[in-house]
């Protein structure tokens, strides 16, 4: 059984899994692979879940009743202790033996030639992430970072083709000179960078300077920003 009392206190509440899982943003399967114990439950996870439940996080994380810790069951990485990490968030005051922090993987395919388009993000396995680099890039929540990759070679050299990037999606208005964001434009997926052009107009730029049509320019309202792109990691 898990060693966790998710499923105890959705219970208690009267909560079905589809409740809970659409109180914290995932899907039933996943929330039940967490109840069973079958995912690893990092403080993202805790935080979310005593949220909905209103409940302290060390609530969560006490072993069910009906549990009993298999032989030779490897230690888990512990989540934050309130009391060294009041604000509980893996990208600010955790402490250096914190471990990784699972983010959300997504399949969303965003092309780096001229589009391709979207269909409904599919979650994949989560992607580990080692809380310090993390906490070293960025101070948004790990609920609100997605990773995804790129398709195709017009950002190179800075993106290569199927390299992983971490998407922010609190960051879904143009507000520097310029930067590259996960976006669509009229229905098609790209990763580009964007720049302001004036007369409620945007320049979308490609980096590869051998690329066709490396700057076009577009209406803002035929944008829709998912987020800007806070890294990136070649695949080799």
């Amino acid at each position: 059984m898990a060693n966790n009392r998710i499923a105890d206190l959705r219970k208690a509440k009267g909560w079905s899994q589809q409740r809970l899982a659409e109180e914290i943003g995932t899907t039933v399967n996943n929330l039940g692979k967490l109840e069973r114990g079958a995912r690893r439950l990092n403080q993202d996870w805790i935080n979310r879940i005593s949220d909905a439940l209103g409940c302290e996080p060390d609530e969560i994380i006490k072993a069910s009743k009906h549990f009993t810790p298999p032989s030779g069951q490897r230690e888990e990485p512990r989540p934050l202790d309130m009391k060294r990490a009041p604000d509980q968030l893996p990208t600010r005051s955790a402490y250096a033996d914190a471990g990784a922090v699972q983010l959300r993987r997504v399949n969303l395919e965003l092309a780096m030639g001229d589009g391709t388009s979207l269909e409904d993000w599919i979650e994949e396995q989560p992607y580990d992430f080692d809380s310090g680099e993390l906490r070293s890039i960025t101070t948004t929540p790990a609920h609100l970072l997605l990773i995804g990759k790129g398709i195709g070679d017009s950002m190179e050299p800075t993106i290569g083709s199927h390299d992983d990037v971490m998407i922010d999606l609190t960051e879904r208005e143009l507000t520097r000179f310029d930067g590259i964001y996960a976006l669509t434009i009229e229905g098609a997926g790209a990763i580009k960078r964007l720049s302001p052009a004036g007369a409620g107009m945007i320049e979308v730029i490609s980096d590869n300077p051998n690329h066709a049509n490396r700057v076009r320019t577009f209406p803002r309202s035929a944008i829709n920003i998912i987020g800007r792109i806070k890294w990136s990691a070649r695949r080799h």
